[in-house]
């Protein structure tokens, strides 16, 4: 995959572009809540917490199932945290390691 590479090798904004079109063309295809959940990484990586944050929870709405389910709780901790909102950041992590 592409994207995936692009990722791989740092090309944040390559990779985010990607992700963001499989995302929105392809919501149903297998891959589309890897490429979400990358997508709300890349935010991370580049230090926009909001928009990690506003990723990681519709990732949550949208594939409550998904086998990343604790790693966007993680994230959702981490990006509450950058957010100034320790308190719920802590909610989160909890409920990553629950999940």
């Amino acid at each position: 995959n592409i994207a995936i590479g692009h990722f791989n090798n740092y090309r944040l904004a390559d990779s985010q572009t990607l992700f963001q079109e499989i995302s929105d063309r392809f919501p149903e295809y297998s891959g589309a809540p890897h490429a979400f959940a990358a997508l709300a990484l890349i935010y991370y990586k580049q230090a926009n917490y909001a928009m990690a944050l506003v990723h990681y929870e519709a990732f949550v709405s949208r594939y409550p199932n998904d086998e990343l389910i604790p790693e966007a709780y993680y994230h959702l901790g981490l990006c509450n945290e950058q957010l100034g909102d320790p308190e719920t950041g802590r909610g989160y992590l909890s409920r990553g390691v629950r999940d």
